[in-house]
């Protein structure tokens, strides 16, 4: 009888402190994602979430852009390349953060990063005869599987996620 309460106090003292020490457990998986875009909205600023697509719902037409409107205001690419497909004849390479590609266990909110820069994030401009025609966005997006029991500090978190928030062109 005494060993059973002697027993049941360290139980009750294991719950109590983990109770009391839980924060958030959880993994984000980190990964590159590339996102092909025709029919442009670019922004005035270069940046990774500068350009996206233009869509159609009350907003007229879409702007045509060429590459002296993006030296002008994105300045000289990173890299050019020429190309010889039907969809291009160059493209137009600016470069931004390093991409980050592996795991992040988080327990009891201490997040132990398991990852490794696999290159930079880019924005690549397909150009034709002087005009952009599409884009190319190579980025870093993450996928979140998050829970806590203090919806305070962590809250429930799962899905894909950007790594930025996007800023609007």
């Amino acid at each position: 009888m005494k060993k059973r309460k002697i027993i049941m106090g360290k139980i009750a003292a294991l719950l109590i402190a983990s109770l009391s020490l839980q924060g958030c457990v959880g993994i984000v998986a980190r990964y590159t994602a590339t996102n092909e875009m025709e029919s442009l909205q670019i922004s005035e600023k270069a940046g990774i979430h500068g350009v996206r697509t233009f869509r159609t719902t009350g907003q007229g037409t879409p702007r045509k852009y060429d590459t002296a409107w993006l030296e002008d205001n994105w300045g000289n690419p990173d890299s050019i390349e020429f190309t010889r497909t039907e969809e291009a004849d160059q493209i137009w390479i600016y470069k931004f953060d390093f991409r980050w590609n592996g795991i992040i266990p988080i327990i009891v909110i201490i997040p132990i990063p398991l990852v490794a820069p696999v290159g930079k994030e880019r924005i690549e401009f397909l150009v034709k005869n002087g005009d952009v025609v599409g884009a190319r966005q190579i980025c870093t997006k993450n996928y979140e599987a998050i829970a806590g029991l203090y919806l305070h500090q962590c809250g429930f978190s799962w899905g894909f996620h950007d790594r930025h928030h996007p800023r609007q062109p």
